[in-house]
């Protein structure tokens, strides 16, 4: 059910998608677990884990990533409210049950107060990606228009019509053949994304959250995730450790393709 879930994600809009995905995770936490979970509590009080990210900043890798940790260990996950699908985000609410693992992806900044609420401080990573980085990964997903909203409001035609094209076969490979495109890109939604994920991002950073950047994933996979299980306070013993990072393996940025539909290649 998940990998289906995961794979419809750029054919559903995102307000009916993410209400699936809840549903899904919410069901998981009701249900009781076929398999023994890893002892991966090392307090003696759970503290919630929390997992912050913004949009095309490794937002679905980071989510993936919380949610097979979160499994392995027996914890339930929550996610929150989306209203609509549009770019950039809009403010999410934070799930109307009880987690002990919460996504705060992409823009959920009232997250401190549910954690509060169930008498947790709360244990915080925020994933950062270079912004030139998350822009150039933007236009490319918009351009193949990998979420409906892209393809409702003709954002991916728009910014394919505006490449430089030529009968020799030449299609966006120079500055000057992308730059039209760039500029609607930003003055139609891009401005405006990197204002609001700036934003949150550094909200996060403020709350006391520990940054794990993309390129340190990219660069030592195992022993960044290392320092993430250690942020949230995850039983260091080895095999415990062991058995987790193969629960997350299949998420190395180092290993993922344009066929993950999430992936630009950027």
């Amino acid at each position: 059910v998940r990998g289906i879930i995961y794979e419809i994600m750029p054919y559903v809009p995102a307000k009916p998608y993410q209400k699936l995905g809840q549903l899904y995770l919410r069901a998981h936490c009701a249900l009781p677990s076929l398999r023994t979970p890893l002892p991966c509590d090392s307090d003696s009080q759970k503290q919630i884990w929390v997992a912050a990210a913004a949009q095309k900043g490794a937002a679905v890798m980071t989510a993936m990533i919380s949610l097979d940790t979160a499994q392995a260990c027996g914890r339930c996950v929550g996610i929150g409210d989306r209203p609509n699908g549009d770019w950039p985000n809009p403010v999410e609410t934070p799930p109307p049950y009880a987690s002990d693992t919460l996504l705060a992806i992409t823009n959920m900044p009232t997250w401190p107060e549910y954690v509060a609420k169930q008498g947790s401080q709360g244990r915080c990573i925020v994933m950062l990606r270079d912004p030139l980085a998350r822009l150039v990964s933007t236009f490319l997903y918009a351009k193949a228009g990998r979420e409906s909203w892209f393809r409702e409001h003709g954002v991916d035609r728009q910014i394919n019509t505006l490449i430089g094209k030529d009968a020799g076969g030449r299609d966006g490979e120079t500055l000057e053949d992308v730059q039209p495109a760039v500029d609607y890109m930003l003055q139609r939604f891009g401005m405006a994304y990197v204002q609001e994920t700036h934003d949150y991002l550094m909200f996060n950073i403020w709350q006391g959250c520990t940054a794990i950047r993309f390129e340190q994933l990219k660069d030592d996979f195992e022993s960044t995730m290392q320092i993430w299980f250690n942020v949230w306070g995850i039983n260091p013993d080895a095999d415990v450790r062991k058995a987790l990072l193969r629960a997350v393996a299949a998420h190395n940025p180092n290993i993922q393709t344009t066929d993950n539909h999430h992936a630009t290649g950027a």
